[in-house]
């Protein structure tokens, strides 16, 4: 029999009990992924002549991956399905999962957006954009009529 540990004199509070039980029991059948966000981790480092955006994404293949600049905005998505199935001589388990994501960085000026490449090696997609060389054109004053 299951009790409420949170019982209170006020019918609102026993139902607000009944919520953390349920939040408390979710979280230890769910193994705690019910706060997980779903987001890969993502670390940006800028060098003097590029930025490195590496996304810590274990599992998946460079197919999965779409990545695509759209309105100055880089934009890096996956969508995966996942199969699979465990048998014994007493039962056959099958589980499905389906995985994710959609992360969005907006692009500095001095990015090339025509100038970026991507490896996906180890778990890490690897992003290298290459910022605009200086412009060596002189300035140009502008007189005012």
């Amino acid at each position: 029999m299951k009790t409420n540990q949170y019982t209170s004199f006020f019918p609102a509070f026993n139902q607000f009990g009944n919520m953390l039980d349920e939040i408390f029991q979710a979280v230890d059948t769910a193994g705690g992924q019910l706060f997980n966000t779903g987001l890969p981790p993502a670390n940006i480092h800028e060098t003097e002549t590029n930025f490195q955006l590496e996304l810590a994404a274990p599992g998946l293949n460079k197919s999965d991956f779409k990545i695509e600049i759209e309105n100055n905005y880089l934009t890096i998505s996956c969508e995966k399905k996942k199969e699979s199935e465990q048998a014994d001589k007493k039962y056959s388990r099958k589980e499905f999962s389906y995985e994710q994501f959609k992360r969005s960085y907006k692009l500095p000026e001095s990015v090339d957006q025509e100038n970026i490449t991507g490896n996906y090696e180890n778990g890490i997609l690897k992003l290298t954009m290459v910022k605009k060389t200086p412009s060596s054109a002189p300035n140009k004053k502008i007189v005012v009529e």
